[in-house]
């Protein structure tokens, strides 16, 4: 652990880490629920149009690699639908055309494939890391009574793989009661640039038992179901399991295990989109919020910065974080609470000074403010209130305090 960086306000949802010469709004953070060949499964989830939801689900994926066993994640779900905006887990984007029956968007995405230096198979010791990319892309979906017919391409601007991949898809939507479901068939082409960085070996990677080999581009074909449980009108459950038959070249591949990858999720999420009636109006305040770092010394952990009993910053290893956050609230008096819900987005500068590829880093993320405390002496006017009504209620406190907390994390640290 050479250097910390303490962040505060840093958000858990979406971490793009990247050699990207350009900030782009992207979903972070987050996790793709199946596995990576699939169409966006959480489209569609939220019940009203414009809403928001928070979740979490628990993630299990077989690897492809000899020995990579198979990887479980705890993961924090955002999800966003927006008139000409949308974020869906790991996706985020942009619509373009939106009618009942078609759909056109730009979007952001991050693949889920490869491996990290931190979890690396034995098969592939020696290997250079093939880091999880990010890709972006175009739509086309056309909605019919007998099922949807999905086209996307898909190109990576991270620098990983510059592969490309153009992915078909068919679903249905099943709907009884409280249950839905969507089973779905895509086939995904890959080209060689995509397949030959995943599922390759490097002629400098070779060894006696590991040869050097290229797949090139091949055709992988996913058959998935998800499904959703509404538990009450804000609640939902939510469940999905994929099966991706690999390209017959990349089974081919000395360093892949298993002709098919199997994957699996269940989680839960709350819809906000049943509290419309306290949706933020469009004179609502838009938050700045402007931040900078330096890494602390040795020892000057996140409990003793804190608690100001160290505020000292390295003198060695001096790394540095700049950033800014801007937020709009689009949720206002939660239930009739004293709760405004916030979204914000933002980009972030590091600065490792030699230590580590400088990089960018997009956040998207949501924050909870409760708003009059401890001295509210008029609960029922919140700010939200008093700027509709113009001027301060009547008999009411002039002051307001704020409480905040993010939906995962309010303080991030990031050490290398």
């Amino acid at each position: 652990m050479s250097s910390k960086h303490l962040e505060n306000n840093a958000p858990a949802m979406i971490r793009l880490q990247s050699l990207l010469g350009a900030a782009l709004l992207a979903a972070g953070g987050l996790v793709s629920l199946p596995a990576h060949a699939n169409t966006d499964p959480l489209s569609d989830l939220l019940g009203a149009p414009g809403s928001a939801g928070l979740g979490f689900a628990v993630r299990a994926e077989q690897s492809p690699y000899v020995g990579g066993g198979t990887r479980y994640d705890l993961l924090p779900l955002y999800l966003y639908e927006g008139k000409r905006v949308f974020l869906h887990g790991s996706r985020a984007g942009l619509k373009l055309f939106d009618e009942e029956t078609q759909r056109v968007d730009l979007f952001l995405d991050q693949r889920f494939e490869g491996y990290a230096d931190d979890r690396l198979p034995p098969s592939l010791a020696g290997m250079a890391e093939r880091g999880s990319g990010l890709d972006a892309g175009v739509s086309y979906r056309y909605r019919q009574p007998w099922g949807t017919l999905q086209a996307e391409y898909l190109q990576d601007v991270s620098r990983f793989s510059k592969g490309s991949e153009l992915r078909l898809s068919y679903s249905y939507d099943w709907r009884s009661g409280r249950l839905a479901l969507r089973p779905s068939l895509t086939v995904s082409v890959r080209n060689a640039r995509l397949n030959n960085y995943y599922y390759g070996v490097r002629p400098d990677e070779a060894t006696a038992t590991r040869p050097a080999y290229e797949p090139g581009s091949g055709i992988n074909t996913t058959l998935g179901l998800y499904g959703t449980y509404e538990l009450s009108e804000g609640w939902r459950l939510l469940g999905g399991i994929t099966r991706t038959v690999l390209d017959g070249k990349v089974k081919a591949s000395p360093i892949v295990g298993r002709s098919a990858q199997t994957a699996v999720f269940l989680g839960a999420a709350y819809d906000f989109g049943t509290h419309k009636q306290h949706w933020a109006e469009e004179s609502s305040p838009t938050h700045v919020k402007v931040l900078y770092g330096k890494s602390t010394e040795d020892g000057c952990h996140l409990a003793k910065i804190i608690t100001l009993t160290c505020a000292s910053t390295a003198k060695v290893n001096s790394t540095r974080i700049a950033g800014v956050q801007i937020g709009k609230p689009f949720i206002e008096q939660l239930n009739g609470w004293p709760l405004d819900i916030v979204g914000y987005v933002g980009l972030l500068q590091h600065d490792d000074r030699g230590l580590a590829s400088n990089g960018l880093q997009l956040d998207a993320f949501m924050k909870a403010y409760y708003y009059g405390f401890p001295c509210n002496v008029c609960p029922t006017a919140s700010p939200a209130a008093r700027r509709r009504a113009g001027a301060r209620p009547r008999g009411c406190s002039t002051t307001w305090t704020r409480a905040s907390t993010s939906a995962w994390a309010t303080w991030w640290v990031h050490a290398r």
